[in-house]
């Protein structure tokens, strides 16, 4: 009889303590903050686990590569978009067009100039998990972008470099608030 009273306070004292509501905990994520972009740089961070270690980093890299090329397209798909509707004129569409790819042409050739800010290996029992982060320079990027504009006669005609740093800056400002 006395053991059952132990159990049964047991399971009460159980019972009571799984019912008190639990406080959420806060887990800090490896390279999260190498990944957040500001006024100077485009970040982006990614993870991806797998029981092969090489096959994780290389996921975990891609990942990042690919939400790096996702934030910069929509920049400069906003940049593009003020810029060319800051130009009047009859080739105004047609320049937008033409703007558009190669600067989505150039964003495709800078990501291969994206540098690895950080990279966490974690041991898991079902293989690694590995956290990644990459930055890309928005001076470079601009430089670029205005390299290949002045390369192309048709571009170059109507493109003011200096209206096109203003907005891409302006944009840039928003990460800065976020």
């Amino acid at each position: 009889m006395r053991t059952l009273v132990v159990i049964f306070t047991g399971i009460l004292v159980l019972a009571t303590l799984a019912s008190f509501e639990r406080k959420p905990r806060e887990i800090e994520i490896p390279c999260q903050k190498e990944g957040l972009s500001d006024k100077q740089y485009f970040r982006a961070s990614g993870s991806a686990k797998s029981k092969d270690m090489a096959y994780a980093k290389d996921k975990s890299l891609l990942i990042a590569m690919q939400t790096l090329a996702s934030l910069i397209s929509s920049t400069i798909e906003s940049v593009s978009s003020n810029y060319s509707s800051s130009i009047s004129g009859e080739n105004s569409n047609s320049f937008k067009e033409a703007f558009e790819t190669l600067t989505r042409e150039t964003v495709n050739q800078q990501l291969k100039n994206v540098s690895i800010t950080c990279q966490k290996t974690n041991k898991t029992k079902d293989g690694y998990e590995v956290f990644t982060a990459v930055e890309m320079s928005k001076v470079k990027l601009i430089d670029a972008i205005s390299t290949n504009i002045n390369a192309d006669p048709n571009l170059k005609a109507n493109f003011d470099e200096q209206k096109f740093r203003k907005i891409f800056d302006s944009e840039m400002e928003k990460f800065k608030e976020e």
